[in-house]
């Protein structure tokens, strides 16, 4: 089963085009993504089209294997652990730091163009990494905050989806 993420990618792209333009200067990527005891899906992206597959490309750059943790390390580390990818490391560095820098809401993204529960397991994801790191320099008051914004966020869209219909 396929899934075109050509929207999902053309509103990031709206919202950050510092992103658009890294993307498209390491395009075209194929890659597969082993994440925990879940099938392997594939990725692949161009310049027109952004696809999700659910079967492994057949011949990919580079290949990451991840669970939560390794998965939201090098989201918010920018590097990856040498034991969790295969291929092209460079061009997986790349795409995973063009994500990183582009500042975008990407639990927004997944819940508007993937569902509830995608955007659901993300933020489960980012929790436990938050929950996981120790913040020495951080009031946990400007956390519970942000915690509390997000979740009045994933709220109005919800209620706005219900009211569009």
């Amino acid at each position: 089963m396929q899934i075109s993420l050509n929207l999902l990618f053309k509103e990031a792209y709206e919202a950050s085009s510092e992103l658009q333009t890294k993307l498209e200067n390491i395009y075209p990527i194929e890659c597969n993504i082993y994440f925990s005891n879940l099938s392997v899906i594939s990725l692949s992206l161009t310049k027109t089209e952004q696809v999700l597959d659910c079967k492994p490309a057949t011949q990919p750059q580079f290949s990451l294997f991840l669970n939560s943790a390794t998965a939201l390390h090098a989201l918010l580390h920018s590097n990856i652990p040498s034991d969790v990818y295969e291929g092209d490391s460079e061009l997986a560095l790349l795409f995973l730091l063009a994500i990183k820098d582009s500042n975008l809401d990407i639990e927004v993204l997944i819940y508007k163009h993937l569902g509830t529960i995608p955007a659901l397991i993300i933020r489960k994801l980012q929790n436990n990494d938050m929950a996981n790191y120790q913040f020495k320099n951080i009031d946990s008051k400007i956390w519970q905050l942000q915690g509390t914004f997000r979740a009045m966020a994933v709220r109005l869209d919800r209620l706005e989806m219900i009211t569009s219909s």
